[in-house]
Parts: structure tokens; C-alpha cells; sequence
């Protein structure tokens, strides 16, 4: 029982003798990688930023620390250091940069340990001894970096410009949509008129007020009323005859086709009572409203 033990002691300092060493449980660590750029991959000239962000199994004060070696891609250590962990959270984060002078596959090393451990032992003997954590980073040369920015360009402009084909398209429907319906769409045109009738000779001419529907649209309209807005009055003068030719509701006008409606001017004043039109107005069956334009002085000159 001694010996096994002892043997498994041994197997724990063989497998990581820092740890064992130290005296402290595992940690899960990890490293992100921030640059300024907007490709996924730093290159050569620029400085990256290392974040370590380690996530303690167990609470502890010790004093701890990330051990970092920096190998090149020729697997020479170029730069070595020591970051101290700050309290962030339920996590414990610390940080270094380094600028990139050359392309290829980097690799960084790192491993937490407290100060006492890095005080007395050299970057080598820690490397030697512990199982260190490896990170590969890929770094771009200037051409690579150059030839993805002109393909990333290129395709962006690709997609901008099947977007503004897409949307050019769409909107050559909504337009051709919205110029059939208009064209579609009912047109009545309004207009009033001062006249006379002669119905015989030996009689004076009767003075007229006449109402004229126009359809310059290429629908037809079924009118169904017709009627007179009273200025300065909510309320309106609806025409339901005619002393001069009878009038015929519901009436169909094609598209070319004028319609009348002329009343007696004399007994239209007479209707009104003093009070003055402000616009005539047809009605179609689906209740829609063609208005003229304004006719007061027509019956303030006459």
C-alpha cells in the first residue's frame, strides 16, 4: 500500500511537477487575441494584444502571475515575460502586446505560477519543467494581408451591387405597380358653366347653370349624384332634377365621354336662398367625390 502510494505521487510530479510543486489545483486558461484590423488574421507590423483570462477551480491567495514565451516561426523564443493577474469577477485577467516584425506561424507558451515559483527559477528551467499551454497565431506578410483586402473589396462591392440590383428591380415593380393603378385609377373632370337655352322662337333664351362630368381616365364610372358645397356652411345643395333636360342617375360614362346636368339659373338662386356654392361635386357608386374648382364668383359676378 506504501509503495502504491508512492507511486502515485510520482506519477503526479511526473505528469506536471509545477503544479505539484506549488501546491495549488489546475486552472482552466485561456488566451483571446485582439488587432486593428479588419481581417481575421494580424500581419506583419502590427501590434497584438494578448488577453489571459484565467477561471480558478478553487479560491486562492496566492500571488499568481502568466509565465509567456513568445517562439518565432523558426521556433527561436523571441520574447519572454511575466503579466500579474488582476481580479476580474469570478476570473483573474492580465495582459501584454507585442508588434509582429515578420510572417509565419508564431506560437506563444504560457503557464500560471506564483512569484515565489518565477523568482527563483530562470524562463528556461519553468519551460523545461512545466507543461506549458500553446497558442498558434498566424501572421499574414504584406501581400497576403493586401490580397485579401482587395478580395474582401471585391466582394464587398459584389454584394453592394447585387443589393442595389435587387432593390432597383423591386423598385421598377412598385413603380410600374403604382403607375398601372394610377393609369387604372377613375379620372372625372369637373366643370361649370354659365349659358342659355332658346327653346323657341318669340321667347327669350333662358339663362343656364350647367354641371359637366368629363371621364379622361380609361375606366369607366358610374356617377350616381351630383351635388353643390355651401361656402361658410357645413352642409351641401344635392341636385336630384333638372327643369332644362331630366336627369338620369345612375349614369355610365365611358372613357371619352361627357355628361351634363343644366339647371335654370334663376331657380338654382332661388334654392340657394342667398347662400353662394362653394364646388360642385359628382358622386360614383363607390362613394368617391370629383370636385370642380372653386365657383363662387361665378354667382357673385352673375
Amino acid at each position: 500500500m506504501r509503495k502504491l502510494g508512492l507511486s502515485l505521487l510520482f506519477f503526479i510530479f511526473l505528469i506536471n511537477p509545477v503544479y505539484a510543486f506549488l501546491g495549488f489545483a489546475p486552472y482552466d486558461i485561456d488566451v483571446k487575441f485582439s488587432f486593428d484590423s479588419k481581417l481575421i488574421f494580424p500581419a506583419e507590423g502590427d501590434t497584438v494584444k494578448f488577453n489571459f483570462i484565467l477561471t480558478p477551480y478553487n479560491q486562492t491567495n496566492k500571488y499568481i502571475g502568466i509565465l509567456y514565451i513568445l517562439d518565432s516561426p523558426e521556433n527561436q523564443s523571441y520574447k519572454s515575460g511575466f503579466s500579474d493577474f488582476s481580479k476580474d469577477g469570478t476570473s483573474y485577467s492580465a495582459f501584454t502586446n507585442y508588434s509582429f516584425d515578420s510572417p509565419g506561424v508564431w506560437t506563444l507558451n504560457y503557464f500560471v505560477l506564483d512569484k515565489d515559483y518565477a523568482a527563483n527559477h530562470t524562463f528556461q528551467d519553468i519551460r523545461d519543467d512545466s507543461l506549458m499551454y500553446k497558442k498558434k497565431i498566424h501572421v499574414l506578410s504584406y501581400y497576403e494581408a493586401n490580397s485579401m483586402i482587395i478580395s474582401n473589396n471585391s466582394y464587398n462591392v459584389s454584394i453592394y451591387g447585387l443589393i442595389s440590383t435587387i432593390i432597383a428591380f423591386l423598385l421598377g415593380i412598385c413603380l410600374n405597380y403604382i403607375i398601372d393603378n394610377k393609369k387604372l385609377s377613375s379620372k372625372i373632370k369637373v366643370n361649370c358653366l354659365h349659358g342659355f337655352v332658346d327653346f323657341r322662337s318669340g321667347t327669350p333664351p333662358v339663362r343656364t347653370f350647367s354641371f359637366e362630368a368629363i371621364n379622361y381616365g380609361r375606366t369607366a364610372v358610374t356617377l350616381s349624384s351630383m351635388g353643390l358645397e355651401i361656402k361658410d356652411h357645413d352642409e351641401i345643395l344635392t341636385i336630384i332634377e333638372s327643369e332644362i333636360i331630366p336627369i338620369e342617375f345612375p349614369k355610365e360614362l365611358t372613357p371619352g365621354k361627357s355628361f351634363q346636368i343644366i339647371k335654370n339659373y334663376q331657380i338654382l338662386m332661388q334654392t340657394l336662398n342667398g347662400k353662394v356654392p362653394k364646388r360642385a361635386f359628382f358622386v360614383d357608386q363607390t362613394n368617391k367625390k370629383y370636385y370642380s374648382k372653386n365657383i363662387e364668383k361665378m354667382f357673385r359676378e352673375h
